[in-house]
């Protein structure tokens, strides 16, 4: 017999559990007949935890597999191993689950701040996740199945009332939200913090007294430099008494086409360097020296090359063996390129006189700090009782006495501190200027790919928005082996201050995630553009987005994947901005080579001019099915993706009648860097975005 619309099946035991709840916690009849909570009850019956019998205990497992699904949207992953990685739960056992067990991981996933030694029944009741006529849940007693239940739902509606109540906001100028440090330096006696502040003014500031000191800053020392050609690009690395000892070399023919990587080293400065790391440029392996042990013999090493992930070595350079300084089994290290990626300014603090390394950070969807120290780790665990665990050491003093710390989140690009590890007081040295409490939420996703495999990002909610039925920003990031991080780009922030809830995909070809994760894309370049597709499907099916209400923006690979998904989808998107984005692989490809042959490391991310896959990559393939408003930003001085690229698609789309909005930065490169030209570049962004957004 044929269903009708709208008739909800459940099964006999979801009925009891229906039912048991309704006797349970009687509510108003209008409220009893609110078919969104019948229907969040439905959703929960398909469970485990839904499964049960309504009297039935919970324990931790059962009730992790529907709490995570159903309040978060990390659907790709195991849900026990979600809440171990955020720290909603500190272990999972067998042990039957109280109420206050439920509520603390109910309110830590939604966000609830709970202040020390909270009364998690009261915050409970002011949130109307409990009320005064739930008298069961009153005593912290062992959950049945429909309490477990009852809180699941009730604890997802008073999330989204306070996401929706929050509306309170003031202008945000994201010009002024990127605020990218100077070198932080202590005198040696720690009682001088040099500094550059906001304006990029330099401070001596007294760490005694928080006064400004007239102390100047000691000069720099001379140290001795590789010789850097015409066509090489050069970093010099130290040992721990000054002596250069390893060269990075990156040789060009011409910028933009890098046709050998290597590295130097000597094992001392009278020594002549030799060959000890020949990087092969058809792959993602990456090798990052950054220090010396203490007695200057053996070197501190980011790598991937015996590993899917990066690890931290201590590697001998004369016999090449090496042992594991810290390894994380299911995520990178940050290395300079993730860093870079995520916004990071250091990420590796060593003690300054013993040389040993105290700690570093890792990144799953979150950096996340591991120390190596254990006194170093009585000072980490009074920040993050201070702090957060979104706090991270930047730079310490001798003594280690003080230290600066960087706070950074998904609403705060990073504030800084100088902090006084024995008082534990602190003082604001430098932040973003821009109201934090103004900004959306950023939350992380992962959904499977319809190969089984998990695909990651970010999605960030226009503030007083709830996550549903809300127009849609797809943001792809440039690279393309580059990634975003939790904390939203400029871009990101602009879309979500129009209104857009943002899907920041990090498609498999971006970096952080091992690897595996980038080489699937490299055997097949059409893949990451599938897993872009199926995120937008996925945004749909979870009811964030609404589906007539879709656009796509992204700078480089990510305005060339901007450019391409609306060619191929062209009823999925409603409004298209490409910032330096490829329009045509087989021009790229010859005018990056001339009559040279292709650069190896192009070919693992991009297809050979004039093959087939070239042509399929294209969105100038699709130039007659582009008929939606597009923004196109090029610059003059674009090494990467020629300013030829945009001017042939503004050409094109104006030949088949959809002439795109353009902004032309005449002296500019591949990534802005003027501060007019990032105002027109915002400018130009927001009402764009503002006038396609209805």
């Amino acid at each position: 017999m044929e269903n009708k619309k709208g008739l909800l099946i459940i099964t006999t035991i979801s009925m009891l559990i229906l039912l048991t709840v309704a006797i349970l916690f009687p509510r108003k009849p209008a409220e009893a007949e609110n078919i969104q909570y019948i229907n969040a009850m439905e959703k929960i019956s398909d469970t485990q935890l839904g499964k049960l019998s309504p009297t039935a205990q919970v324990d931790m497992s059962v009730f992790l597999d529907t709490a995570i699904p159903y309040l978060t949207f990390e659907h790709g992953e195991d849900a026990s191993k979600v809440a171990l990685k955020h720290g909603y739960v500190k272990s999972i056992g067998k042990e039957v689950l109280r109420r206050n067990d439920a509520l603390d991981i109910l309110f830590k996933i939604t966000g609830v701040k709970l202040p020390k030694n909270a009364d998690l029944l009261d915050i409970a009741k002011r949130l109307e996740i409990i009320t005064d006529k739930d008298k069961s849940l009153h005593e912290n007693n062992k959950l049945s199945a429909s309490e477990a239940c009852y809180l699941i739902v009730n604890t997802k509606k008073a999330w989204h009332n306070t996401l929706e109540s929050d509306t309170s906001k003031k202008d945000i100028d994201v010009l002024n939200f990127y605020f990218t440090a100077s070198d932080f330096i202590f005198s040696e006696d720690g009682r001088i913090l040099w500094y550059n502040d906001e304006g990029g003014a330099l401070n001596a500031l007294n760490t005694q007294d928080g006064s400004f000191s007239v102390i100047t800053k000691p000069e720099d020392p001379e140290l001795e430099t590789y010789p850097e050609g015409n066509n090489t690009k050069i970093v010099n690395i130290y040992d721990n008494n000054g002596v250069l000892r390893a060269v990075q070399v990156e040789e060009y023919l011409k910028p933009g086409y890098i046709v050998d990587k290597y590295i130097l080293y000597r094992a001392n400065e009278n020594d002549e360097f030799k060959k000890i790391v020949e990087f092969d440029l058809s792959t993602n392996k990456r090798y990052e020296i950054i220090g010396f042990s203490e007695d200057n013999t053996k070197l501190f090493v980011k790598t991937n090359f015996y590993d899917n992930y990066i690890t931290i070595y201590e590697i001998d350079p004369g016999s090449e063996s090496r042992q594991v300084v810290y390894k994380n089994r299911n995520a990178d290290i940050v290395d300079s390129v993730i860093a870079h990626s995520i916004g990071f300014v250091s990420t590796d603090i060593f003690h300054p006189v013993t040389k040993k390394l105290l700690s570093t950070i890792y990144i799953d969807d979150k950096p996340r700090l591991v120390t190596l120290d254990d006194e170093f780790e009585k000072i980490m665990a009074n920040v993050r009782e201070d702090f957060d665990t979104n706090t991270f050491p930047v730079t310490v003093s001798f003594d280690l006495n003080y230290m600066v710390l960087m706070h950074r989140d998904h609403r705060d690009l990073g504030t800084y501190y100088l902090y006084n590890t024995k008082t534990r007081s602190s003082k604001v040295l430098a932040s973003p200027q821009i109201d934090a409490e103004s900004l959306g939420i950023t939350l992380p996703i992962s959904f499977k790919a319809s190969d089984g495999e998990t695909i990651y990002g970010y999605l960030t909610l226009p503030k007083g928005k709830k996550p549903d039925n809300l127009p849609l920003m797809v943001n792809v990031h440039s690279g393309p082996s580059s990634r975003f991080g939790w904390t939203p780009s400029v871009e990101t922030i602009l879309a979500s201050d129009a209104g857009y809830a943002v899907l920041s995909v990090n498609s498999r070809i971006s970096t952080g995630y091992g690897n595996e994760y980038i080489d699937f894309a490299v055997k097949d370049l059409l893949l990451p553009q599938k897993d872009i597709r199926e995120a937008v499907d996925w945004a749909i099916e979870t009811g964030i987005a609404d589906s007539k209400n879709i656009s796509i923006m992204g700078h480089s690979y990510g305005g060339f994947s901007a450019l391409y998904q609306a060619g191929v989808y062209p009823s999925m998107y409603k409004s298209v901005i490409a910032m330096m984005g490829v329009w045509d692989w087989t021009d790229l490809g010859n005018e990056l080579a001339e009559e040279e042959e292709l650069p190896v490391w192009y070919k693992r991310f991009a297809p050979v001019p004039e093959s087939e896959l070239a042509t399929v990559l294209s969105p100038s393939t699709y130039v007659d099915r582009i008929k939606m408003p597009i923004f196109i930003v090029y610059s003059g001085k674009d090494e990467v993706v020629y300013p030829s690229q945009n001017i042939r698609a503004i050409l094109e789309l104006s030949a088949n009648g959809n002439t795109p909005e353009s902004l032309y930065l005449t002296e500019e490169g591949h990534f802005p860097e003027n501060i007019s030209s990032r105002k027109m570049i915002i400018s130009h962004l927001s009402e764009f975005l503002n006038k396609n957004i209805n």
